[in-house]
């Protein structure tokens, strides 16, 4: 009996646990849906991700814009001396393929 309350226990908390993992992490930010082959193009969710690892803030908004030389993506982030910057990301900025 004490053995199944223990593994219950240990269940519960790997639940709670993996839950609170953020999504980018579980995923090493290469999961399908985010690449697409023959694809140079970085969507709004890479460069979110690639800037909040890069600052080490907290991003506060992040929007697309469309203009004559092609997207890019303005990305607010709170950086962690508690000031605000704004990234501007060119869509066309991918990394190589690894």
């Amino acid at each position: 009996m004490r053995r199944a309350k223990l593994v219950a226990c240990l269940l519960a908390g790997l639940l709670a646990w993996s839950a609170m993992v953020p999504a980018e992490a579980r995923h090493d930010g290469h999961s399908p849906r985010h690449e697409s082959p023959g694809r140079d193009r970085l969507s709004l969710d890479e460069a979110v991700v690639n800037v909040r690892r890069d600052t080490g803030g907290r991003v506060l908004s992040a929007q697309q814009h469309e203009q004559r030389r092609g997207t890019s993506y303005r990305i607010k982030v709170l950086l962690p001396n508690a000031s605000v910057r704004s990234f501007d990301v060119e869509a066309q900025d991918r990394p190589p393929a690894r």
